[in-house]
């Protein structure tokens, strides 16, 4: 597995399979928008070049929050949004 930090592109490779796959949490403009403001960071985890999983963190002054946590639904119970929120909380 491959962490790195998301971008547009990563978002149009799971665009039609955006709700399908990882539920309706946001739908794809709302995502896109979060993808492109300065005060949030996403990071996404593949595997075989492949989305598995992606998270994101919004910073408002002295504070963070965490915005979401998304895996796929056939990976769930893997480990996989714990190496997620580890990474985007160091």
């Amino acid at each position: 597995m491959k962490l790195q930090k998301m971008n547009l592109v990563d978002l149009e490779s799971i665009k039609n399979i955006l709700q399908e796959e990882f539920d309706d949490f946001w739908n794809y403009n709302i995502l896109k928008n979060e993808l492109e403001s300065e005060n949030t960071y996403y990071i996404s985890v593949k595997e075989n070049e492949e989305i598995i999983g992606f998270a994101g963190i919004q910073f408002i002054i002295d504070e963070a929050n965490v915005n979401n946590i998304v895996i796929r639904k056939n990976r769930r119970n893997e480990g996989i949004g714990t190496l997620l929120f580890g990474e985007i909380v160091k």
